[in-house]
């Protein structure tokens, strides 16, 4: 039952880092200047976000 739960939350990294980007790339498109070389970082902090919550 615990391994359930855990591939529930393993299954949420790939479509979190998908909305990332994808926000990234949207925001880039309303606002010259903050494209997605200006906001990588925010990928590498889902990604530590998403690894913590799949940890729980």
């Amino acid at each position: 039952m615990h391994g359930e739960h855990s591939s529930h939350r393993n299954s949420l990294i790939g479509p979190l880092m998908m909305i990332t980007v994808g926000s990234i790339l949207l925001v880039g498109q309303f606002i010259p200047d903050m494209g997605f070389d200006k906001l990588w970082p925010v990928v590498i902090i889902a990604a530590g976000v998403a690894t913590l919550l799949s940890r729980r």
